[in-house]
């Protein structure tokens, strides 16, 4: 990015430079340090911005699954996919982040309760430490909610239910 940053400033100068004298004309030192000083400040910015921060889109076919890396290295996992017939987490979910090293989650988040977003996260709950799960109260009539909740009081997860403000 920088790199091309400085190119396309370097031709703008160079574009400049071989325009009519009385427009506009820099001396060479001139050219370097607008040069170096832009250089600075990109560097600069650049230093200030997160560069851990990864966000994988996970496919599991039927729904959405969402894993986040902070950059204080919390992983977030966001709903699992799921299909009535095949264990989405058993042969999506689980292999991929054990694939990456991933043995333990910080959170994991439920939009709702629908087998195609709950279903892989029943068998990453049963594998992998997990300290927090955050829910809300949507589909909480279903069957796929016994089961977690069950799954939950199990391995004696954290439970944060959202709210919505009045």
């Amino acid at each position: 990015l920088i790199f091309v940053i400085i190119y396309y400033l370097c031709l703008i100068i160079i574009f400049y430079k071989f325009q009519d004298s009385k427009k506009f004309v820099l001396t060479n030192k001139k050219y370097l340090s607008i040069i170096l000083i832009f250089c600075l400040i990109v560097f600069l910015i650049l230093n200030f911005i997160p560069q851990n921060l990864k966000i994988y889109f996970i496919d599991v076919g039927q729904g959405d699954s969402t894993l986040i890396i902070t950059p204080l290295n919390k992983k977030i996992l966001i709903d699992g996919g799921g299909s009535e017939n095949y264990d989405v987490g058993e042969n999506i979910l689980l292999p991929y982040l054990l694939d990456r090293g991933i043995k333990h989650l910080d959170y994991i988040m439920v939009s709702h309760f629908d087998t195609d977003h709950v279903g892989g996260l029943l068998t990453i709950m049963e594998e992998l430490k997990v300290d927090k799960v955050i829910i809300c109260n949507q589909g909480k009539e279903s069957q796929n909610y016994e089961t977690f909740k069950n799954t939950i009081e199990q391995k004696k997860i954290k439970v944060i239910v959202v709210k919505k403000r009045k």
